[in-house]
């Protein structure tokens, strides 16, 4: 009898969930719930951040996942807190899209699954797949700090950016004191700027030569249990064009990045400070009149990145097409990878221009890492010149003249640019700029290097060969 009851409640949870089909980013910031504890999915609004990690929250609480499911699961019962700014987006928001629905739309935790409420406490008992009953509470910010004490919890979701002592305290709550214990944070926000808290998910401080630098981390990269997933109105196609662009004229100027890509403000401390739409395009067809070149960052805890570039000579345009970046793999294994991507069809013949530090002997056999490169099957590597602020100059002046554009399915290179900043004294920041460096070293060496396309060549051989012989015919 009890084992009917769960099946009929599992098929019901299973069935309430088959409307949601993340997209890719969704997708990452669920599956990285495996090995990062505390995640923040920094998000522009209506791109269904916050819907993503309620469904989650929901998932937990009745311990039934769909069948893509590839995020982290609880197999017994959990204690969880929804949280949020005010009462108004709270209580009458959330907590009704959770249990009475909104707009038509069925609500999140079908009524047969909820076996206690108790709507002035704002706390509800969840029945879980396991037989046992999760317990749930909402609550505000506006909350004093003693109302977030004393409680152990499983999960928290944070929907919007918290007081940083509220964020304190409900790390608290998740802190594991067993070894079956999983403490799991999900803030879900659209951060305007770039205060503390958000440094706390996107920076980090290193030593470097004996001082002490703050760096910008890689999105998706983990530190201290620590991840971030940025995601905007590109990552979202379920946005029809014309509300994209009536919502972004509504939208201050310089609230733009933060509203409809998830970025936050980083005001005048920007390298790029250009506008994105200015310095990108709609992948198209590359015309054989064009030449190509790449640009190589080496890595290994770091990424290593390469982007591939087509130039019109005519126009002096570099459009910048393809982008890899992938960390702790050796050379065969980068070429491995990246013959399964676009790249495949420009590695034996492309020039690359890369980091002069590739000169250095690996740790591996002490051969210089770019020989390596040339054993694995880039033949056609040249130094490039690594000048920092000349060729951030100089790259900024060809996105400032229009000659210069990134294809929009560079998203990761799109993704550096946007969190690209100078500290106080003026000095770039160091960390996630792996693409941005390859980019400066083409943009600084790469144009007298490039090369057309091999039976492009060939077809121009064949006619200078041909006028040659004409002209030897008339001699005579």
């Amino acid at each position: 009898m009890i084992d009917t009851y769960l099946k009929a409640i599992e098929g019901k949870i299973h069935r309430s969930f088959d409307f949601y089909r993340p997209h890719p980013k969704h997708l990452e910031f669920h599956t990285l719930g495996n090995q990062a504890k505390e995640r923040l999915f920094l998000a522009a609004n209506r791109i269904g951040k916050t819907m993503a990690c309620s469904l989650e929250v929901c998932m937990h609480l009745t311990g039934t996942y769909p069948d893509w499911w590839t995020g982290h699961r609880y197999t017994k019962p959990i204690n969880a807190w929804v949280a949020g700014v005010s009462g108004k987006e709270v209580f009458e928001i959330l907590e009704r899209r959770y249990f009475d629905g909104m707009a038509g739309e069925e609500p999140w935790i079908h009524e047969s699954l909820v076996a206690y409420r108790n709507r002035s406490d704002h706390r509800y008992q969840i029945r879980h797949s396991s037989g046992g009953f999760s317990d749930l509470r909402f609550k505000t910010y506006e909350q004093k700090r003693e109302a977030w004490q004393g409680a152990k919890l499983d999960v928290c979701h944070l929907d919007e950016e918290p007081p940083l002592e509220i964020y304190t305290e409900a790390s608290l709550r998740l802190m594991s004191t067993s070894p079956d214990h999983y403490g799991m944070m999900l803030v879900s926000a659209t951060c305007l700027y770039m205060s503390p808290f958000v440094q706390a998910f996107t920076e980090e401080v290193v030593e470097v030569e004996g001082e002490r630098k703050q760096i910008q981390r890689t999105e998706g990269s983990i530190q201290n249990q620590r991840v971030f997933v940025m995601a905007g109105w590109d990552d979202a196609p379920h946005l029809p064009f014309e509300e994209k662009e009536r919502f972004k004229a509504s939208i201050p100027p310089h609230e733009v990045e933060a509203r409809s890509k998830g970025v936050p403000s980083i005001g005048s401390g920007m390298v790029y400070p250009v506008s994105e739409h200015l310095i990108t395009c709609d992948p198209f067809d590359l015309p054989d009149s064009f030449y190509f070149v790449g640009g190589l960052d080496f890595g290994w805890k770091d990424p290593t990145a390469l982007l591939l570039a087509a130039i019109d000579r005519d126009k002096d345009m570099i459009y910048l097409f393809h982008e890899y970046a992938m960390s702790e793999k050796t050379p065969e294994q980068h070429l491995f990878h990246l013959h399964n991507t676009l790249a495949k069809d420009y590695l034996t013949w492309i020039p690359i221009v890369h980091d002069p530090a590739g000169g250095a002997s690996s740790q591996r056999d002490g051969k210089p890492l770019v020989q390596l490169y040339r054993e694995a099957g880039l033949k056609n590597l040249s130094k490039a010149n690594n000048a920092r602020e000349a060729g951030v100059q100089k790259v900024l002046q060809r996105m400032q003249n229009g000659k210069l554009k990134i294809f929009k399915n560079c998203t990761k290179l799109l993704t550096e640019l946007r969190m690209y900043a100078r500290e106080e004294d003026g000095m770039i920041k160091d960390g996630n700029d792996h693409l941005l460096d390859a980019m400066r070293y083409l943009v600084m060496t790469g144009p007298s290097l490039a090369a057309a396309r091999p039976h492009v060549i060939d077809v121009k051989q064949m006619q200078q060969a041909m006028l040659n012989r004409r002209a030897s015919r008339s001699a005579l």
